[in-house]
């Protein structure tokens, strides 16, 4: 393809949310797994206390935190399970704290999109305001470009200054001789985008 086509993305530079921190140091399985953890754990507990759930999940619940309770049991297997449920608490903690750390030093952004493989691949939209934008690429045979022309849109310019500024749309600019882009939007909007050619 000899024809060079220019298209503001999305920035990548953006934090994820900052409330799925304290999610981030486990993977979602990982949290599952941790879960069903905590009710066999909970089960094991009120087994050894011949079935008395006498604050058993919350006992539990603090021992997975690496809390001591005030009263252990008097027998051999109740004083077993508290210490093997302790001994894994210590070790969830520990695995948690670290990976809490490392998700507060080292901050995650987005996802990157530098090709336009990574707007098919995201299946992001992208637009301008006339199909003229296209017309370049509808000879093309490739399935790239093809499925790019798919998630074309044609949109009025202030319904793309709107969407733009939501984030939620990748724009087609204009490329002039002087390498300059004709830019659709205002300097808020300009500035939440990066500029990709293909």
């Amino acid at each position: 393809m000899n024809v060079t086509y220019s298209v503001f993305i999305k920035i990548v530079s953006r934090l994820l949310d900052a409330w799925k921190m304290p999610l981030r140091p486990f993977t979602w399985f990982m949290w599952i797994v941790l879960f069903f953890t905590f009710i066999y754990e909970s089960i094991t507990l009120m087994t050894a206390q011949g079935f008395i759930s006498d604050k058993v999940f919350l006992s539990t619940f603090g021992m997975m935190l690496s809390q001591s309770l005030p009263n252990v049991g008097t027998t051999w297997r109740i004083r077993s399970v508290t210490g093997w449920v302790l001994i894994t608490g210590l070790i969830i903690d520990n695995a948690y704290g670290s990976g809490l750390a490392s998700v507060y030093t080292v901050p995650e952004y987005e996802k990157t999109i530098d090709t336009a493989q990574d707007i098919v691949d995201g299946n992001i939209e992208w637009g301008a305001s006339n199909e003229a934008w296209i017309y370049s690429l509808t000879s093309s045979t490739e399935p790239l470009v093809k499925q790019l022309l798919r998630q074309f849109r044609v949109f009025p310019p202030e319904v793309l200054t709107r969407k733009s500024l939501n984030r939620s749309i990748a724009l087609s600019i204009e490329r002039l001789s002087s390498g300059n882009a004709r830019r659709l939007l205002d300097e808020v909007g300009a500035s939440q985008f990066r500029e990709i050619s293909f």
